[in-house]
Parts: C-alpha cells; structure tokens; sequence
C-alpha cells in the first residue's frame, strides 16, 4: 500500500496507527485530518527509522490533535 487516506475517520485509535506503522512498510502518502482521537504517539516506528521516513511524501495532519 503506498497511500492512506484516514482524513475525518472517527473510529481511528493510536493502536491502528501502530498496526499501519508497523506492516505498511512501503507507504508514501497518509492523510489523518480531523482525526481527533489519535495522539501519533503511535507513529514512531514509522518516523523513528531514517530510510523509512525519508519514503514518506506527504503527512497531512490538520484538524487532528497530534502531538510532537
């Protein structure tokens, strides 16, 4: 899967972004706008490695309440 549109999904929980994180290995584009119940504390295994976050083009956050 390289594109991930999640925008306004209200069911999504930091353990789905874990999941995603954690299989979708070869992931470009993830869209979690208005997605108020996640942190993205979750996304670390996906950000945490260099190669892994370097293949990322977009992250579209805005509504969302991510922390850093």
């Amino acid at each position: 899967m390289l594109e991930l549109n999640l925008s306004a999904c209200s069911q999504v929980s930091d353990a789905g972004l874990l999941s995603v994180a954690r299989h979708c290995t070869a992931i470009e584009n993830i869209a979690l706008s208005c997605c108020r119940s996640i942190t993205g504390k979750k996304l670390k295994p996906l950000f945490g490695d260099q190669k892994r976050a370097s293949d990322i083009k977009l992250l579209m956050v805005n509504g969302s309440k991510l922390v850093s």
